[in-house]
């Protein structure tokens, strides 16, 4: 159930800003406020969503935004673009692209949806974000003051941060830019790129359906509109309803359509092939990813006379093919030593990322949203969590946690589905949001949803999963469930619950409760950052009574908590929340800190 908001927020009601100073140091964090500001507020993105042609009005101003920070649109010809659309994967296609460029020795750009950001990579192969020292280069807080003054119209965030990206790509001069599509396609502002070297489509699923569609068809015409005359497509296999929607237009825009094969079929110079993106999906998309950038080289870079050969037989048979109104299937080539290194190091954060939170703790990250990406995410889970556990030893505890939260039109009882019959002891839910009060500085605050709405969101979401939970336990009296049941079947469902109302506040009370289960002591009562306390122990009694949970305490100490994350979009935020959580903590229930590895 959704709570309605009380009060309409608008941009006017975020803290007001002080007198600048001229400081660089504060430039970063003015351009973020600056950009804050252009966030629409829940109101306003409810009433979009009642005009279906609100986003291609605004797809029409790219032009004039453009103009606005000194582009024009045939400024974009200049750059050599890989254009990425899809439902699923389509950012870590982009990433192994981007990875793959980049150790041939390319200066790279890369764009993507997910972390609302662009990444300028250095020809020394070295990352740099295009953070603090691009945002005071360029001076975006004087283009946003300009924009004002002459009464411009403002673009939306994500319409900002593209245009913005696109100065930053031109004026850096790289030879390529990844560029992955915020939603959907046909009317996305990155589609003003009118000569792409080569575009691809990941899988396709359904996914924001109400600016999209409801049908897969709808969906994969919308995705198609990244197609363009004469620049080749790849697509990964889709089911036959979409596909058909993908030939069709393919053929409208005069644009060969070919699909990658299975990894399995590639031959590779190195002995041994491996990803650095786990997880069954990340097959697929590393095959995408290969076709893409074998036709960005074959175009940008010189190729001998027997790949042209090749070139011009693939596509004789994808005209037969197409004639007979068949799918063309790509041949595999070689893998060389550059592509598969490429692969092999390719990161990217919050899919299938395993983090070591300190001692005692592992964090399991996959900001996994549809159905299939859930499945394919507890899959990965369970044979990540049971190696670690086999690492571990026999004598250590594993206390299995759940941190989950979805937003927007996701179906939460379908993703939950997937992991109700996981051996969880107990299951967390929090908003995505980092701390309980956002700063109109930070770089983490969303003004797009109600504090109210994100709060009654996740209690839905804990009602869903207890039915869930007690669904199963009726099933098991019946003798129709699982013979061995999860920890989580055990006694009453909401027993083994908790809803926050911020991650840091979550991994304060993970680590509150780690240290009260070492020392056999009930924790302390720490408080969130209103001054609230956090709960304690789910079921503490006191007076020796074990938390229910979690079961009794470890006299050695060797306990292990083990936690998938499933938090859609907001997985980047554990990279501050671990310091915030060191911080609450009374000096000597701190345990020994480790560094988080986050590529």
């Amino acid at each position: 159930m959704m709570v309605k908001p009380t009060q309409v927020r608008t941009v006017c009601d975020l803290p007001a800003k002080p007198t600048p100073t001229v400081s660089p140091k504060r430039c970063y964090e003015d351009a973020v406020y600056a950009l804050n500001n252009l966030q629409s507020n829940e109101a306003t993105l409810k009433k979009s969503m009642q005009y279906p042609t609100s986003a291609f009005l605004k797809s029409r101003l790219m032009p004039e935004h453009l103009q606005a920070v000194g582009l024009k649109v045939s400024d974009l010809d200049d750059l050599k673009v890989i254009h990425v659309a899809g439902t699923k994967g389509k950012g870590s296609t982009c990433a192994f692209a981007e990875s793959i460029l980049r150790h041939h020795g390319f200066k790279t750009g890369l764009y993507t949806a997910l972390h609302g950001w662009c990444i300028v990579l250095s020809r020394e192969r070295e990352v740099s974000c295009a953070g603090n020292g691009k945002m005071q280069k360029y001076g975006w807080c004087i283009v946003l003051s300009r924009e004002r003054e002459e009464g411009l119209d403002i673009p939306a965030y994500f319409q900002f941060l593209t245009v913005m990206a696109f100065k930053v790509f031109i004026m850096e001069k790289v030879d390529v830019l990844v560029l992955e599509v915020g939603v959907g396609g046909e009317y996305d502002c990155t589609n003003v790129i009118r000569h792409p070297t080569v575009v691809g489509i990941t899988s396709l699923g359904l996914d924001h359906t109400r600016l999209l569609g409801s049908s897969l068809q709808e969906i994969a015409w919308q995705k198609s509109g990244i197609f363009k005359k004469g620049c080749p497509a790849f697509s990964l296999p889709q089911p036959e309803g979409a596909f058909q929607v993908l030939q069709e237009r393919a053929q409208e825009r005069e644009c060969s359509l070919s699909l990658a094969p299975p990894l399995l079929t590639y031959e590779c110079e190195s002995p041994l092939l491996q990803l650095g993106i786990p997880g069954e999906p990340q097959h697929a998309n590393a095959s995408l990813a290969l076709q893409l950038c074998k036709t960005w080289l074959s175009k940008h870079c010189s190729s001998s006379s027997a790949a042209k050969k090749q070139v011009a037989r693939d596509a004789a048979q994808r005209k037969w093919l197409h004639d007979q109104n068949l799918p063309f299937i790509v041949p595999p080539f070689t893998i060389s030593k550059l592509m598969a290194k490429g692969l092999e190091q390719c990161r990217w954060p919050g899919r299938c990322q395993i983090v070591p939170a300190g001692q005692g703790m592992t964090l399991y990250l996959d900001g996994a949203h549809t159905e299939e990406s859930v499945h394919y995410c507890v899959r990965w889970w369970r044979e990540a969590a049971a190696s670690e556990q086999c690492a571990l030893g026999a004598n250590v505890q594993v206390h299995r946690v759940l941190l989950f939260n979805c937003m927007g039109d996701r179906r939460p009882e379908v993703l939950l589905s997937y992991l109700a019959e996981e051996p969880f002891h107990v299951a967390l839910f929090t908003p995505n949001r980092l701390t309980v009060s956002k700063s109109p500085y930070s770089d983490q605050s969303d003004f797009t949803v109600e504090k109210c709405t994100e709060t009654a969101r996740c209690k839905s979401n804990m009602r869903i999963w207890c039915h869930l939970l007690s669904s199963l336990q009726e099933e098991e009296m019946l003798g129709v469930g699982s013979p061995t049941s999860p920890p989580s079947l055990k006694g009453n469902p909401e027993d083994s619950c908790i809803v926050f109302f911020c991650i840091s506040d979550v991994m304060a009370w993970l680590q509150e409760q780690q240290v009260a289960a070492q020392q056999l002591t009930p924790p302390c009562h720490i408080q969130d950052d209103l001054g609230v306390p956090l709960p304690p122990f789910v079921g503490w009694q006191g007076g020796g009574a074990s938390p229910s949970p979690f079961g009794d305490g470890c006299e050695d100490g060797k306990i292990h908590w083990t936690v998938l994350v499933s938090i859609v979009y907001s997985c980047r935020e554990f990279r501050e929340s671990q310091a915030i959580k060191r911080e609450r903590l009374d000096a000597p229930n701190k345990l020994p800190e480790a560094p988080i590895s986050f590529h």
